[in-house]
């Protein structure tokens, strides 16, 4: 039976293949375009701010999964140990439309930012600033 932050490496290391494999098969499906050729299989910043300034609920939908996807994959990395601490803690009940906020308010702010990286990272960054673990 798997617990967390047990000193079963071996455990860890498989279900990190698998979660890696499965990111790999998501990416895979991607499609590359000018706005994320310089990161290719990966959301850009640029792809994603337009997906969450659009004022059409489908593309806000693919804005918030994302930003979902994002702090699932962070709490799952803390989970299972790969992260040695929680890097933002949101507030029990906060929703998606709150996140998309959030993101959109930090690229607004910060002006200069790099709109072709993988757009987890910013959205990591934004959310570290929004919502810091006590």
């Amino acid at each position: 039976v798997y617990t967390p932050c047990n000193n079963n490496t071996k455990h860890r290391v498989k279900i990190m293949k698998r979660f890696l494999l499965a990111c790999d098969a998501i990416a895979a499906m991607s499609v590359i375009s000018p706005a994320n050729a310089k990161y290719p299989h990966h959301m850009s910043v640029l792809l994603l701010r337009a997906d969450c300034e659009l004022p059409d609920r489908p593309s806000q939908i693919r804005c918030e999964a994302f930003l979902v996807g994002v702090v699932d994959t962070v709490n799952a990395f803390s989970f299972w140990c790969v992260l040695d601490k929680k890097y933002f803690c949101p507030p029990e009940g906060v929703i998606d439309v709150r996140l998309r906020k959030v993101f959109v308010g930090y690229v607004a702010a910060k002006g200069g930012v790099d709109h072709y990286e993988p757009a987890a990272s910013l959205v990591i960054r934004a959310f570290v600033e929004a919502f810091p673990c006590e």
